[in-house]
């Protein structure tokens, strides 16, 4: 994958570009954070609703109540088996992955005469390319994270839907 850079070639060019590629990788880092805050809230609202739920469920079944429907029943039901994939897409998209990013050994070898005395623009070069292959798989990863999340986000949003009918009915 290595380009050229011809004879002459304006290292400014280089730099603006190597410029763009770090903007770009830091913004993905940034993305990568956010996606698994939002992981992490998906688990914390389905603890916290699945919480109102059973006292929900407490409070249908205690004393003086009539019996709960079959219908409710298996509303409740529903709603706690959305619940708990939202959470389970939640940590899944919070899970611990290996990003690609260089090897200690390869940034070494950077230091030798043969790569310290090259021209500015093939070390921008050099270190863009390498820069692009982290960004890829940065992307990549950060990618299937917001699927997890926005699968999570429909999950939930599902179980509220559900848990909502069933204190409907229950109420009415």
């Amino acid at each position: 994958m290595a380009t050229e850079v011809k004879p002459g070639a304006s290292d400014f060019a280089g730099a603006a570009y190597l410029g763009l590629i770090e903007q770009q990788l830091e913004a993905e880092q940034r993305r990568k954070d956010s996606l698994e805050q939002r992981g992490l809230a998906l688990v914390t609202i389905s603890g916290f609703l699945a919480g109102v739920l059973f006292a929900l469920v407490t409070w249908a079944t205690s004393e003086g109540r009539p019996p709960v429907e079959r219908s409710v029943k298996a509303l409740l039901v529903a709603s706690v088996a959305s619940f708990f994939v939202g959470a389970l897409c939640g940590l899944i998209a919070i899970r611990t992955q290996k990003y690609e990013e260089p090897k200690v050994d390869d940034l070494a070898s950077l230091l030798t005469e043969d790569y310290w005395g090259q021209r500015a623009a093939d070390g921008t070069l050099s270190v863009a390319e390498v820069l692009v292959a982290v960004l890829r798989d940065a992307r990549d990863k950060n990618g299937k994270k917001a699927l997890w999340v926005e699968a999570g986000v429909w999950f939930e949003a599902v179980a509220a839907l559900i848990l909502l009918a069933s204190v409907i009915i229950l109420l009415v």
